[in-house]
């Protein structure tokens, strides 16, 4: 799993919108993770089995918004083995 970078300077978000999708028919719970550069901010569990359908995830930051210091980036993690990758990927933000 890596990092995939979404916006490359400091900004508020106010929410993020994606579908996950994997390769394998066993995956059971796939994470969406959330960086601050290379700083984990924050792990969310997908609401679906992405293998089945492609269930989108948003997530929403009111009021103040999510603070991003450095770059916003983003991470999928699935059971071992199993390739996913984040589609249709959606952020609103000032800055």
């Amino acid at each position: 799993m890596g990092i995939t970078e979404l916006i490359s300077r400091p900004c508020v978000v106010k929410s993020i919108t994606l579908s996950i999708t994997a390769d394998a028919h066993d995956v059971t719970l796939a994470y969406i993770l959330l960086y601050d550069g290379t700083t984990t901010l924050m792990q969310v569990l997908d609401n679906g089995i992405p293998v089945y359908l492609e269930s989108a995830a948003t997530m929403m930051f009111p009021l103040a918004g999510l603070r991003i210091e450095d770059s916003l980036g983003i991470g999928v993690r699935a059971d071992a083995g199993v390739t996913t990758k984040a589609e249709g990927i959606t952020v609103l933000y000032q800055g």
